[in-house]
């Protein structure tokens, strides 16, 4: 069974609901990740407007007891 790189999986999900994004997602430590998006799309939102669309995008990766990802230690947004 073929093992999923969840770093990119976790980019490949945002670039797909934010198509003008440039994700990178970094693995912290079990299940934990820290993750930067830049978006021309995120320019005159608020910082939880932001935050909130990359964490629906992932949302599924999250969701139930034995989640793929536990935890988003770090989320960085920014316009540019």
């Amino acid at each position: 069974m073929p093992t999923i790189d969840m770093s990119r999986e976790i980019e490949n999900r945002i670039r797909a609901a934010i198509p003008d994004s440039e994700p990178h997602a970094k693995m912290n430590g079990d299940r934990h990740y820290t993750v930067i998006v830049k978006s021309p799309s995120f320019d005159g939102l608020t910082m939880l407007h932001c935050h909130r669309q990359v964490l629906a995008a992932i949302k599924e990766l999250m969701d139930g007891d034995d989640a793929q990802v536990h935890a988003i230690d770090s989320l960085r947004t920014s316009a540019g």
